[in-house]
């Protein structure tokens, strides 16, 4: 179980360092004495988006992955962040993202609950005998995004493990190590205490060769 301490770290880890992006901030109408308009823009630390992955056979952990999603949301809570959410489960035989349809538009203020729910009906509690492959970062279709088709350098990407035994295919290890790394939290639920990593943890690469056997 992740402790207090433990989540303290992640909010210290996200506010130093998370990219700037910019919001629509609040300030006083130019035009009605007294309201407010939303449509000013400012520069603030935050993320655009929080893709989640979790490993096959961990939807026992929901109390878990809920504490450390509301850390996460009070982060972006911080600075009123409108932001999207993407839940996605790893690890399973077809290589695919395995996910609900569609991502969720979360608000400063959104609570966490369903989306930890939601994660752990995707991984299920069905344990797979290989090691798990991340082949994907991102789906290859998922009309109901829209505009957003990838991952991004604005995007807080986590990932729920077993074990340190997750690898990467050799295109995702290039994008992971290029762009996302220092913007990944890692948690590893089969170990006590809980293993956490920030931005620090590089998977194994699945050669070519693995990848065709």
């Amino acid at each position: 179980m992740m402790d207090e301490n433990q989540r303290r770290e992640i909010f210290r880890y996200l506010k130093r360092s998370s990219p700037v992006i910019s919001r629509r901030g609040e300030g006083a109408s130019r035009r009605i004495e007294g309201e407010w308009s939303t449509n000013a823009e400012e520069d603030v630390h935050g993320y655009k988006a929080v893709v989640v992955y979790i490993q096959q056979g961990l939807g026992q952990h929901t109390e878990l992955i809920n504490r450390v999603l509301s850390a996460v949301a009070s982060f972006q809570h911080d600075n009123r962040l409108q932001y999207l959410v993407c839940l996605f489960s790893f690890g399973w035989e077809d290589g695919k993202l395995h996910h609900a349809g569609q991502a969720h538009q979360a608000r400063w203020n959104s609570l966490t609950d369903g989306w930890a729910e939601e994660l752990a009906t995707l991984a299920g509690t069905d344990v797979p005998m290989a090691d798990p492959v991340v082949t994907q970062l991102f789906p290859l279709v998922w009309p109901s995004l829209g505009a957003k088709g990838r991952v991004s350098r604005e995007d807080l990407l986590i990932f729920f493990c077993d074990q340190r035994t997750v690898k990467f295919s050799e295109s995702v290890a290039t994008d992971y190590h290029h762009a996302f790394q220092k913007n990944t939290l890692w948690f590893f639920l089969g170990e006590e205490p809980l293993g956490i990593e920030y931005g620090t943890f590089v998977p194994k690469v699945v050669t070519e060769i693995e990848e065709g056997g």
